[in-house]
This record gives structure tokens, sequence and C-alpha cells, in this order.
């Protein structure tokens, strides 16, 4: 198919949402019986996985996660039918809307510049880490805080002369 990639997000009746990160996350604890495993996995805080949890389950009329009592091998948590069956339509909403949508992902693919290289207008060069306009396009907080420390001219000179005399270029 086409680069272009669809996100859908589930704005639900009471104000709360659904989305792909919930959705991977009730996958994750599915996959490995844990929260805590879940939030490793996906490269989260427990804390912020246990919130995600508790929004789900607030959200939904029975929850989606629930806990098993421990035994011989320990407690843990388990997807409910209503966690797997929420898993289940969410994909099939995806699904359905990439399906019945597939000739418009063409028309927009046809509008879309390609790459890194269309954006800048101009040949795609290799910027090394200190070059300011590769530290505004791979980490958009330093455009939010006026305090952020970018290279001065000496160092950009000393660290990387190229990529200083391209950023001079008009």
């Amino acid at each position: 198919m086409t680069d272009t990639r669809l996100s859908i997000r589930l704005d639900l009746t009471g104000g709360d949402r659904i989305g792909p990160g919930k959705i991977a996350l009730l996958e994750a604890i599915r996959t490995t019986g844990s929260i805590t495993a879940a939030a490793r996995h996906l490269g989260m805080s427990y804390r912020r996985a246990w919130m995600l949890v508790d929004q789900i389950n607030g959200a939904l009329r029975e929850p989606a996660v629930g806990t098993k009592q421990g035994g011989r091998h320990g407690g843990g948590t388990i997807l409910t039918p209503t966690g797997d069956l929420l898993i289940e339509l969410y994909h099939t909403i995806e699904e359905l809307t990439r399906t019945s949508a597939r000739q418009e992902f063409h028309a927009i693919a046809k509008l879309v510049r390609q790459g890194e290289r269309a954006r800048r207008g101009g040949k795609l060069k290799q910027r090394c880490l200190w070059h300011p306009l590769y530290l505004y396009s791979r980490f958009p907080l330093f455009q939010g805080f006026a305090h952020a420390r970018l290279p001065n001219e000496r160092t950009l000179r000393a660290r990387c002369s190229s990529c200083f005399e391209e950023s001079q270029a008009p």
C-alpha cells in the first residue's frame, strides 16, 4: 500500500478516549499477563500504565482488565472478555476504515512530498547532532524553550564545518 498510516481514536460519550496506545497496552497485558511487564515492553512507567488501565476500566461498563488470584505461580493481570472484545472491535474498525478508504490513501500519497529531502527542498544530507536544524526537526521540545542551550557558531564550526556552511546558505 502506501506509507500513509491510519490512526484511530475513539471519543467515547463520557469524554473518555481509546486510541492505539491504550489498545497496545491491553494487547501487551494479554501477552505478558502483567501490567509491569506490559509497561516495560511498551517503554512506559508502571504508574503510567496503571493509570491508563484505570482510565479504560472507568470508561467501560465492565472492566477490561482484571486480576487473577495468586497461587503456586503468583497472581497476575488478565484481560476480561470485555477487554478482548474491545481490542477486537477496535481492530475491526481500523480494518474497515483502511479497506474502505484505500483509494483515498493512494490519492493522499500522491499529494505528499516524499521523505525528509522534500521538506528541506534540496538534497538530503546527513546532519550531525550539533546542527540546530537537526535539533529542531528531531526534538520539537527545543522549539518551545527559549532557554534551550543550542550550539553557538564556534561550536558548530568546530564540530561540523560542512553542516555549518550548509546552514548559512540562503
